[in-house]
């Protein structure tokens, strides 16, 4: 597996805790992004290189967002969990 990804309907300010066990790319991505993201075309995103855990992410708006995690190009099996903080 290259990446995996959650989703979900969040509020602006909700901190989204996710724990990993390796280092991993972390984007928050609306739809339309996350439609570029799985195209392999540029994409704007919330995130980044991650290499500890837990890294927390504010969520900038209310509405329906894509939590990828992406092994940067390589493939293996993603270990992580997600929480949200209201």
């Amino acid at each position: 597996m290259k990446y995996s990804y959650e989703e979900g309907n969040f509020r602006k300010g909700d901190i989204l805790g996710i724990t990993i066990d390796r280092k991993v790319n972390i984007y928050l991505l609306d739809g339309n992004n996350f439609i570029r993201y799985r195209n392999n075309n540029s994409f704007k995103y919330y995130g980044g290189p991650v290499d500890s855990s837990p890294y927390n992410i504010t969520v900038p708006s209310s509405g329906h967002w894509y939590i990828v995690i992406d092994l940067g190009g390589g493939s293996g099996i993603l270990n992580y969990s997600i929480k949200v903080f209201r």
